[in-house]
């Protein structure tokens, strides 16, 4: 009986211990951002390039924001009339 009230003493002030927070700690919460989770990555343009017998190029060119194509087609068109 004895043996058992030795160990529950020296066993006790453990268990107190680890309930017990310290100041500095913070509870730890996981915020999930609705915006950031909403956002997809943009589908790339697709070009197919095509040359034809005369040397000329004529190009397709996919995708589905009209800006980012306009943008590509003005790029081709000024990088192929150099060449």
């Amino acid at each position: 009986m004895r043996f058992i009230l030795v160990i529950i003493c020296l066993i006790m002030p453990f268990f107190i211990s680890c309930n017990f927070k310290s100041e500095n700690e913070k509870d730890f919460s996981l915020k999930n951002d609705r915006s950031l989770s909403q956002i997809r990555p943009q589908k790339p343009v697709r070009i197919e390039l095509k040359r034809n017998v005369k040397g000329s190029y004529s190009w397709d060119i996919k995708g589905d924001n009209v800006n980012k194509i306009i943008e590509v087609d003005r790029k081709l068109r000024k990088s192929l009339k150099n060449n």
